[in-house]
């Protein structure tokens, strides 16, 4: 990968793949919530909403921000890969007893007795999941995104079954708390098979040395954006109740759809590709800006025609009994477009090694964040919505302004980019609005009038695109054209037993 036509084919194909990946991971998650709200009640979601508030703090010390570090080390040893993956595997043992050992006190602390079984099998799934993290690291490394998008898509396949037939038969919250265990296990086992590559009996503190200055601020970070996304989960679970954040939690798990399936999987292919160029700040700025573009054209329709169709989608995917959720829904659907954009500035800081700003950044911003879930509290569910929307939106403003100082990037730059998927997406969004209110309410049921809402939308977002946003369009078709092109390249190579480039021994 010496040559810049060289990166731009990799980067096309792995944003190909990473796109296929995520439509099929969606329509895949859509289905499976869709059966699993259909099957289970809500307080069964705000139960497994308070367990997980716990796990996730021990899932960010298990994976000690290794994988990126693999990703942004020059030429990783074996025995770096080796020390990386016996101290990822030893947290990880260690976590998962904590949480078996600590599942009464944490039961207690809700006033919920139904979580303490519940911990040591999220434990268990947590210790499968950090035996990963090198093999799928060495994988975004070498930009293999089309092995990454079909190993995940056969996990949560494999994960979707299961919980929906355990579902099905009776098992209530297990069905819930089985599917991260399939989805870690499968993805796990498929990782080794993919990448041939073994943990060799060596450990070596001193070659660790420069992962874990890295990996420090990585962690560091972690734990306080977890911290931001579930103080809201825990005081609502311990002065609401299951049943509210069951309805809350619904409601920001579709809010973070563009974040866990956009601009997770553009961004993880753009993150190998920026520690390239983090020395060429000239290219470097073009990539990242055509990342947010990218993730803006996807992410500003899907949200701003959600608020549109929030009450139906709510009532035809989920079920009436979630129609509570409805709002929260709306209040966080304008803030999701915010936030995929914002998540962007993390590539900034990690690519580029500097760890410990992010760190001090996230020091700061965190007091505020969590302050609006305190202030918002007395007025439920919305009211926690609406502080934390406006407080994030300010926060992810100059979080934008401190990250771009880095790399030289003017904010009028980053807009330039977005403004016309945001035009599109909001012209897209007041013709659906008047399309349902004005001809659709009331002339057929909701599930018919989701479906012509979508598919008009759809429609709509595309004829705009080609009107305003047409360079965007050419660059798609552009990159689709490069991904044949370096899909090609790459499985030439491989039939002729080149090897994979990343790993000296």
């Amino acid at each position: 990968m010496s040559g810049g036509a060289d990166l731009k084919r990799l980067i096309a194909s792995g944003v190909l793949w990473s796109g296929a990946g995520t439509i099929a991971r969606q329509v895949l998650q859509l289905v499976t919530s869709l059966v699993l709200a259909r099957l289970l009640t809500p307080d069964l979601f705000g139960i497994v909403g308070m367990a997980t508030v716990f796990v996730g703090i021990a899932e960010i010390f298990v994976d000690f921000g290794l994988r990126q570090a693999i990703i942004q080390a020059p030429q990783p040893t074996a025995t770096l890969l080796s020390s990386c993956f016996w101290l990822s595997a030893g947290i990880g043992i260690i976590a998962s007893l904590l949480l078996s050992a600590l599942a009464p006190l944490i039961a207690g602390l809700y006033q919920e007795p139904q979580i303490t079984p519940l911990l040591p099998l999220l434990g268990l799934n947590l210790l499968v999941a950090t035996l990963s993290t090198v093999p799928m690291a060495l994988l975004q490394r070498n930009m293999r995104f089309g092995v990454l998008t079909r190993l995940w898509f056969v996990a949560v396949l494999l994960a979707a079954v299961t919980s929906c037939s355990m579902a099905a038969s009776g098992c209530g919250v297990w069905s819930l708390i089985v599917q991260p265990l399939v989805s870690s296990s499968a993805g796990t086992i498929m990782s080794f098979a993919a990448t041939r590559w073994r943990p060799g009996f060596e450990f070596s503190a001193t070659g660790l040395h420069g992962v874990i200055r890295f990996s420090g601020g990585v962690l560091g970070a972690a734990l306080l954006n977890y911290l931001n996304r579930n103080a809201d989960n825990f005081l609502i679970g311990r002065f609401l109740g299951a049943l509210a954040l069951g309805y809350y939690n619904i409601a920001y798990q579709l809010m973070l759809l563009p974040l866990t399936y956009v601009s997770s999987s553009i961004g993880a292919v753009a993150y190998p590709a920026l520690v390239q160029l983090q020395d060429d700040l000239d290219r470097y700025r073009r990539v990242y800006l055509w990342t947010c573009s990218l993730i803006a054209f996807v992410s500003f329709p899907m949200m701003s025609g959600l608020f549109v169709v929030a009450d139906q989608f709510v009532a035809v995917v989920l079920g009436s009994k979630w129609l509570p959720a409805m709002t929260v829904l709306k209040i966080l659907c304008p803030l999701s477009m915010v936030q995929s954009i914002a998540t962007t500035v993390g590539l900034i800081y990690t690519s580029t090694g500097r760890t410990k700003t992010l760190f001090l950044w996230t020091s700061g911003a965190t007091p505020f964040i969590v302050l609006s879930f305190v202030v918002g509290l007395p007025w439920g569910i919305e009211g926690i919505a609406i502080s934390y929307a406006v407080v994030i939106t300010i926060v992810a403003y100059l979080s934008f302004r401190v990250a771009f100082r880095i790399i030289g990037l003017a904010m009028r730059s980053l807009l330039s980019v977005l403004w016309r998927s945001l035009v599109c997406a909001l012209a897209m969004a007041g013709a659906v609005y008047l399309l349902d209110q004005m001809i659709l309410e009331g002339m057929v049921s909701d599930p018919p009038r989701l479906a012509v809402n979508v598919l008009a939308g759809g429609a709509i977002y595309l004829l705009l695109s080609i009107i305003i946003n047409r360079q965007e369009l050419n660059e798609l078709i552009q990159t689709g054209r490069s991904a044949i092109g370096a899909g090609q390249a790459i499985s030439t190579a491989r039939r002729n037993g080149d090897p994979a480039p990343g790993i000296s021994h």
